[in-house]
């Protein structure tokens, strides 16, 4: 894409964001093609925006390619808040595992390694991300777009930390989503990426070579461990992981 095509999708997508409003169509004249386009408009919608307050990373695979996608510190909450459901286009629920970095991790030569990056997480956290988007057809929409509208990223919501989580094997890790008292979803290490510590360290280069590294205070969310579940307004949801807390955000009218 070329520089003018970038600054339209973007405009396109923070138009979207600051009218509550979802896109009419996505014009071939500034498709994104490739991950680099869709990084591109993620940081020209990010410095109109405001700033970071961590990121959103996953794979499909243990083998695959991990994304990244900035969590706006605007749309990132403590558990227990209410997001108000009319500010969502559709209300998508994922229960998650995230970690809070505890020292800067800046531009460097070398690539961070999986160990070093874990030394630098402060604290591991349940959490919830809320699913929405601002395409029309999303679950249709080619994949560069999707990543280009932060990975359909709505809201974040994060638990109480552990700080004590070396012990903690994601791979094992028993989790259940919760709507109004009725358990939705449980599974037992049910992240598709596998290590989410590989995840980690690939979004912390990604971040280094992009954007400065990742910061103290960071947190990084690590993709779903029990799958997208929509919901309603009105609905109270629990993300509970046995040996780590949970996260509650309710969806009020």
């Amino acid at each position: 894409m070329t520089p003018e095509q970038i600054r339209m999708a973007a405009a396109l997508l923070i138009a979207a964001r600051r009218r509550h409003r979802q896109l009419d169509s996505l014009p071939d004249s500034c498709r994104p093609a490739s991950a680099a386009d869709a990084y591109a408009i993620q940081d020209a919608v990010v410095s109109e925006l405001g700033p970071v307050a961590g990121w959103k990373t996953g794979s499909p695979g243990p083998d695959i390619e991990p994304i990244a996608a900035p969590l706006a510190a605007s749309a990132v909450f403590p558990s227990g808040a209410a997001l108000p459901a009319s500010g969502f286009h559709m209300i998508g629920i994922e229960a998650e595992i995230a970690f809070r970095i505890g020292r800067d991790l800046p531009p460097r030569a070398a690539d961070y390694e999986r160990d070093e990056v874990a030394a630098a997480v402060a604290s591991l956290h349940p959490a919830i991300e809320v699913v929405d988007s601002r395409l029309p057809d999303w679950d249709s929409a080619d994949a560069w777009w999707r990543l280009a509208d932060n990975q359909t990223n709505g809201a974040f919501v994060y638990g109480d930390g552990l700080t004590g989580w070396r012990d903690i094997d994601p791979v094992r890790q028993p989790v259940a989503l919760s709507i109004d008292g009725a358990v939705v979803a449980e599974t037992v290490g049910g992240n598709p990426a596998g290590d989410l510590l590989r995840l980690l360290a690939w979004v912390a280069n990604h971040c280094a070579r992009r954007c400065g590294g990742l910061r103290s205070g960071d947190i990084v969310t690590t993709g779903s461990c029990t799958g997208l579940i929509f919901t309603a307004a009105g609905a109270a949801v629990v993300a509970h992981f046995p040996g780590i807390g949970e996260a509650r955000v309710d969806f009020p009218t």
